[in-house]
């Protein structure tokens, strides 16, 4: 805060009086543990200001668990539930003075596609699964029949062959997640059954 006060130099036998003044500062300084989570995935605030100074909690969602006063200094984990930029503020009072700092973390939900190439064939043949995933932490194929080597744990990004191996209209589905977020891709495959093959013999000569 602000102050004054007087230096008073003798010299001489005379006094020389100065005034003096001044406003003190201290600063805030706060942190996030990321910049960048997913929806549902608590991020940690930190904060520290000069002792003494009390702090209240500004910005972020009801319920995220940014609310309230706080002490000087600390630390606070919050989630938020839907994507987006959050900005979250803490103001610091001390001797009068206040401070403010701000810290933005963006909040994101995790998605994926999946495509088949080709969408129609015939029992036997291959199809390509090509699948693209963003913000997620795992992915997991469902679906498709069984044997053909679809189901199971995959990689964030990737592609795999498989083989119908019976007629049906199939689904292929991957579910990609991060913390209590989830997000499904589909893609059908209608798969037939070959041809079948016949041959005919010549006519009979009547004897």
């Amino acid at each position: 805060g602000s102050a004054t006060a007087t230096l008073s130099v003798n010299a001489g036998g005379s006094p020389l009086t100065v005034n003096l003044s001044g406003n003190g500062s201290f600063n805030v300084a706060l942190t996030a543990s990321s910049a960048s989570v997913t929806a549902g995935v608590p991020v940690t605030l930190t904060w520290s200001s000069t002792p003494g100074a009390t702090c209240s909690a500004s910005g972020g969602t009801t319920g995220d668990n940014w609310t309230g006063t706080f002490a000087a200094g600390g630390s606070q984990a919050v989630t938020e539930a839907s994507a987006g930029n959050y900005a979250y503020g803490l103001n610091c009072v001390a001797q009068g003075v206040n401070v403010t700092a701000t810290v933005t973390v963006a909040v994101t939900v995790p998605t994926v596609t999946l495509a088949a190439a080709p969408t129609s064939t015939t029992v036997g043949n291959s199809v390509a699964l090509t699948w693209t995933s963003s913000n997620a932490a795992t992915c997991v194929a469902s679906g498709g029949q069984s044997g053909d080597g679809w189901a199971g744990t995959k990689s964030a990004n990737g592609t795999t062959n498989v083989t119908p191996n019976a007629a049906a209209t199939i689904t292929y589905t991957m579910t990609c997640s991060s913390g209590a977020k989830s997000v499904p891709a589909n893609a059908q495959v209608v798969a037939t059954s070959p041809p079948s093959s016949s041959s005919g013999g010549g006519a009979l000569d009547a004897i």
